[in-house]
């Protein structure tokens, strides 16, 4: 039988992780990781294309906020609830419909092959 998982954290974290993923140079940092993605699709079928984008550990959305800058469907998943409740806060007041789930990489909540691209930055 499988152990229940504890989504919560601790405050000390989630207010210093918060702080840090709305610094500029956190989200220029994704910006690049994005854009060198971007340039080795420009090869694939895919270039140009909306496509669906996974955030595995998320954490407080920022990565998934700049993928949905461009225009792409996102989808993020993390087991940290505080920093989720962030993310989805964060999302809501920019505007972007962002498909934030409460889970574990263990166990992912989309079919096989669903996602263009899969990211696991911030969770590795």
């Amino acid at each position: 039988m499988q152990e229940p998982r504890d989504y919560s954290s601790h405050e000390e974290f989630t207010s210093y992780y918060a702080e840090k993923s709305a610094r500029p140079e956190f989200v220029q940092r994704f910006r690049s990781l994005q854009d060198a993605i971007l340039r080795f699709l420009k090869t694939s079928q895919k270039a140009g294309q909306c496509l669906e984008v996974l955030d595995v550990g998320c954490n407080a959305g920022t990565q998934c906020m700049v993928w949905a800058e461009g225009g792409h469907r996102i989808h993020g998943l993390d087991i940290n609830q505080p920093l989720l409740e962030i993310a989805r806060k964060r999302a809501a007041e920019a505007g972007y419909a962002i498909d934030f789930r409460l889970g574990s990489a263990m166990e992912l909540p989309w079919p096989e092959s669903s996602m263009d691209v899969c990211l696991a930055v911030e969770l590795l």
